[in-house]
């Protein structure tokens, strides 16, 4: 099996490899679930809570990162409605299933990868997650990164909007 995919900001010239940030160093909270549907795992391919809906906003998340770890772009692609928007730091606002694929399969900085998720939260159809991605850069430097994501999803499961954030000194 070919190692796990993800996209990140180009770090190499920033030196950033969070030492100590690693997938057994993920904190793991707990909130109350009657106010928020909460799904935590040390990586993304654990199995889901057994309160999870096979197709809530928190469901199509984890199904997201699985294939963008597994490097399935066609399947990712399909989880994004036709005129959705994706914001990250350092890209103009990628719209529409072409701008996304473009992004995934050509712009990544990422050789391999994966996510582990340390938190997600969603309440109605937004989900924020909180996490750490490790992998390798096409450059081939390691990079090990905290993320924060950002989803709005459409009653079909589908996203609307995506926007992440990442932890990283800029100034």
């Amino acid at each position: 099996m070919r190692p796990n995919t993800r996209i990140v900001q180009d770090l190499s010239s920033s030196g950033a490899n969070w030492a100590g940030m690693g997938p057994h160093s993920a904190p793991r909270h707990a909130l109350n679930p009657s106010r928020s549907e909460v799904a935590m795992s040390q990586r993304t391919h654990a199995p889901m809570d057994n309160h999870a809906d096979r197709n809530s906003p928190t469901s199509a998340v984890r199904r997201y990162y699985n294939l963008v770890d597994e490097g399935d772009i066609g399947a990712l692609i399909s989880l994004f409605e036709p005129d959705a928007e994706y914001h990250r730091p350092g890209y103009e606002t990628l719209a529409g299933h072409a701008a996304l694929e473009h992004f995934y399969r050509e712009e990544r900085v990422i050789e391999s990868g994966w996510h582990v998720v340390s938190r997600i939260i969603s309440e109605g159809p937004e989900v924020a997650v909180h996490g750490t991605f490790e992998g390798i850069l096409r450059n081939g430097d390691m990079v090990t990164i905290r993320f924060a994501d950002f989803f709005t999803t459409t009653p079909r499961g589908t996203f609307s909007l995506r926007e992440t954030f990442f932890y990283t000194p800029l100034v």
